[in-house]
């Protein structure tokens, strides 16, 4: 197995419900007085991102998002390659080989 292939296993680890849940859940709270996500961003975009407790709290509310991005993202590469499996968690994959 290719490092690549090996190191990238752990994107598949959580499912996607899971993941869709988190972002929701993490991306929305809290609800007032603003979305956290939405709040940092529009700081980000403003240029007033400059503490790393705001900064942190980006990536803590985001983070979902990222993993989701990234998820289908890897989705379409290996849609270019009709014979290649899909990864598996390689959680799943340590106790299948067991």
């Amino acid at each position: 197995m290719r490092v690549k292939e090996h190191l990238l296993r752990w994107l598949h680890c959580p499912s996607m419900t899971m993941l869709i849940v988190a972002a929701i859940l993490l991306g929305m709270m809290p609800i007032t007085p603003a979305p956290h996500l939405f709040e940092k961003l529009s700081m980000l975009l403003d240029g007033s991102l400059l503490k790393p407790v705001d900064m942190f709290d980006l990536f803590w509310h985001g983070w979902p998002l990222l993993w989701i991005a990234l998820r289908l993202l890897r989705a379409t590469e290996r849609m270019k390659y009709p014979g290649y499996a899909p990864d598996s968690c390689w959680i799943q994959g340590a106790k299948s080989s067991a």
